[in-house]
């Protein structure tokens, strides 16, 4: 077993991206979100972690939890479509049973077997795209007309 806060203190991005993609796959599998939610909890408990607040909803889970350095930290991603595959789920949820149990490291976490594929997009795209639509939306709904030329 690792020392209780050595994770996140070390990594705190790759210990959310870990906890994101495990709690998106369940969603997908078709879990119900108060057990994702759930589960994230048990895992930030497990590692000492007491000051963080999660939200989920069909199409998105953000994470934000306060580190013992008195930083804050946040993640957040978007869940695709999801599909009934219980078989997956259970393996998931005994992942996160595993996790909470040993608190390995993450490398650790990242080689089980059905965690080795589940990645977090990381391509710096997401938050310029962001912008633009929100512009163009806001735009569109603000009734106004803008000329582009």
């Amino acid at each position: 077993m690792n020392d209780e806060l050595a994770i996140p203190q070390k990594d705190p991005d790759a210990f959310l991206r870990v906890i994101l993609c495990l709690g998106r796959a369940m969603i997908t599998c078709g879990s119900e979100i108060r057990r994702v939610e759930d589960t994230m909890s048990r895992i930030f408990i497990a590692y000492g972690i007491t000051e963080y607040d999660l939200h989920s909803i069909a199409s998105q889970i953000v994470i934000t939890y306060r580190a013992p350095d008195g930083r804050h930290y946040t993640q957040s991603v978007r869940i695709g479509i999801p599909a009934n595959n219980l078989g997956k789920l259970e393996q998931y949820n005994a992942i996160a049973r595993r996790i909470c149990r040993e608190m390995p490291d993450i490398p650790e976490i990242e080689q089980i077997p059905p965690m080795a594929g589940l990645h977090v997009r990381q391509n710096g795209l997401g938050i310029p795209s962001a912008q633009v639509a929100s512009v163009s939306f806001s735009a569109a709904a603000s009734g106004t007309r803008w000329r582009l030329r």
